[in-house]
């Protein structure tokens, strides 16, 4: 088996991935976790103590900005807020909060709490304004604002379907209705859409414990049912905030506490309640109902037990309550124990987890793979990655570029390929690991090179100006004095240059504008043999400069017209004319538009 690579392929020049909001973790006995590596480290800095819920937010380079265990805010200096006291969740609930950015805003997030059993307090929300305290943030006037009560221990965090706005997901105590609540730039819904389905939670304070969990692709909700001793499943509407298709999973004696979805919501994890646990894994695509119940599979066993998350590595952690360890499903999305779980898995370097890991919402991790590619211009080498946090074996890269023979495949992890031509080309990735083959597509597209051509090197004279025109369709241009438009007018000597940008695909031309004394010079011969041997046959300007413009009038001795041209090299080959002396004479204008006039002899000699 070769070694295994995580492909975490970062080019600078291209937007990169943003999905970092949960690259730090804290929880338990101060413990903590940081992802911003290719393998996770363990922290030790936290000051945040709890037996249960926890939060944790970090922003979009992966950079931590506060935590909290539902009633007191921690900024990322692990200093509490000036307002950060005195939440109305509780250390002991199941989820006691969950962080969501309000939508249309870079700044403000709401954090909302949750009471422990069904207490007065309920669900709350508390607004954070990172602007605040210099950037370290505080809790503003918008603190403690109740939403709902009395509701189980459970929240979680649902993007809408339209990618921008939340659904902010709980459960009412002793009933069987799910309230979500809007979440957008408006704030957070008053009225909630209400879904009344699958088992009704009774009033036994026990009956709020366990948590609630959607699939990352926001298709599934599930809810772990401590005192029931259950899971159930329900589909769930994006668009209408709708839950709906329950499905009980068999009864598990000893409880259940917590519950994750694989990266692919395809399969389902449950963990048991209890000092000696086991864990379970369930199909849900298996197919009828009762075939995603038969679908159980243990697959591992630990002491204590606690939350199942997923992490920006992929894989999914459980805490372990009072261990030093966490245990880990290193490969969440293989069926039965191929999915690797290890109760041992990671340790917190001398701290303990409890109950609890940070809660997130839904959207906070997204492990799709995206192809990146830089240097889209044909003749460059173009470079590929891609950008995913699944631990693979190997790669192969197909560039769909078959005239380029061998050099159409890869099995390089960041390749670079030389297309053969301008064009578009639909590039696959094929990742490898152990059993689990995932294959990825990206349109690429390869662009022309712009031709510009500002001309030959111009020599002005007087005063007269040139333009420099280097105008092409969907351009944007760049001229040596800042000009950004697609031509220029020049009447001074000097270099003069033009980057023009089409598709990102630079080109550059240069042009030298001369200017010397302008004087106007104009000599012409006084002989020429127009007899056909290549040699002085045309009677033409010997120097000929500084003029704009001339006409030339031959005569023959006897005062008649003979020839007549507007044509500056005049270019006269004597006609069918004997032998002689000629009279020409030539009115001619120079570049400030002034007329002169020049006449003279020119004899032909045959």
């Amino acid at each position: 088996m070769k070694e295994n690579l995580l492909i975490l392929f970062l080019l600078t020049a291209l937007p990169l991935f943003s999905q970092k909001e949960g690259e730090i973790w804290y929880f338990g006995e101060n413990a903590g976790m940081s992802f911003n590596s290719v393998k996770p480290v363990a922290l030790t800095d936290g000051t945040l103590n709890t037996s249960e819920g926890c939060a944790s937010i970090c922003d979009s380079n992966g950079m931590l900005l506060f935590y909290t265990d539902g009633t007191k805010v921690w900024n990322r200096s692990h200093q509490l807020m000036p307002n950060g006291n005195g939440l109305n969740g509780n250390p002991s609930t199941t989820q006691s909060a969950i962080i969501v950015q309000c939508p249309s805003t870079n700044s403000k997030y709401y954090v909302f709490t949750v009471d422990k059993e069904a207490g007065p307090n309920g669900l709350n929300y508390s607004e954070i304004d990172m602007d605040l305290q210099g950037g370290s943030g505080d809790v503003t006037s918008k603190k403690n604002i109740p939403i709902l009560t009395p509701i189980c221990e459970k929240v979680t965090a649902i993007k809408h379907g339209n990618n921008i706005d939340w659904w902010i997901v709980t459960h009412l105590h002793n009933s069987n209705t799910f309230n979500c609540f809007l979440l957008n730039s408006s704030g957070i819904s008053s009225t909630p859409i209400l879904s009344s389905v699958g088992n009704v939670l009774t009033n036994h304070p026990l009956s709020t414990i366990g948590y609630l969990k959607a699939s990352l692709d926001g298709s599934k909700i599930a809810i772990a049912n401590t005192h029931e001793g259950n899971v159930e499943v329900f589909d769930f509407d994006k668009n209408t905030g709708k839950l709906s298709n329950p499905l009980n999973l068999n009864h598990l004696p000893k409880g259940v506490y917590g519950i994750e979805f694989s990266p692919n919501s395809k399969l389902l994890y449950a963990s048991e309640n209890g000092n000696y646990i086991e864990l379970f894994q369930y199909n849900l695509l298996a197919g009828s109902d009762s075939a995603v119940v038969n679908s159980k599979i243990k697959v591992g066993n630990t002491r204590g037990h606690g939350a199942l998350q997923i992490a920006p590595d992929g894989r999914i952690y459980q805490a372990r309550g009072g261990s030093a360890y966490l245990g880990v499903i290193k490969y969440p999305n293989k069926r039965g124990l191929s999915c690797n779980f290890v109760s041992d898995g990671f340790w917190l370097n001398g701290k303990k987890s409890i109950l609890g890991l940070p809660n997130f919402p839904n959207a906070t991790f997204d492990f799709k793979k995206d192809i990146t590619a830089v240097n889209l211009c044909f003749e460059d080498s173009t470079l590929f990655g891609f950008l995913s946090n699944y631990l693979v074996d190997s790669v192969l890269w197909i560039f769909d570029d078959p005239l380029t023979g061998v050099y159409n495949i890869s099995n390089e992890t960041q390749p670079s390929h030389m297309f053969s031509k301008p064009g578009v080309y639909n590039v696959r990735l094929i990742t490898y690991s152990e059993s689990i083959i995932d294959t990825t597509f990206k349109l690429i597209t390869i662009n022309s090179i712009p031709l510009i051509d500002l001309g030959s090197d111009v020599n002005l004279c007087f005063s007269k100006a040139t333009t420099l025109d280097a105008s092409l369709t969907n351009a944007t241009y760049l001229w040596q004095n800042n000009s950004t438009m697609s031509s220029i007018e020049v009447s001074t000597p000097g270099k003069y240059w033009v980057t023009v940008n089409v598709n990102n695909c630079i080109a550059t031309d240069t042009i030298y504008v001369f200017k010397d004394s302008c004087e106007v010079r104009l000599k012409l011969p006084n002989v020429f043999t127009p007899n056909a041997d290549g040699a002085n046959d045309l009677f033409i300007p010997i120097e000929s400069y500084g003029i704009a413009s001339m006409n030339t009038s031959i005569y023959s001795r006897w005062g008649n017209l003979v020839f007549k041209s507007s044509n500056g090299e005049i270019e006269w080959d004597g006609g069918n004319l004997s032998e002689g002396t000629y009279f020409w004479i030539i009115h001619y204008l120079n570049y400030d538009n002034i007329p002169h006039t020049l006449n003279g002899t020119v004899t032909i000699a045959r």
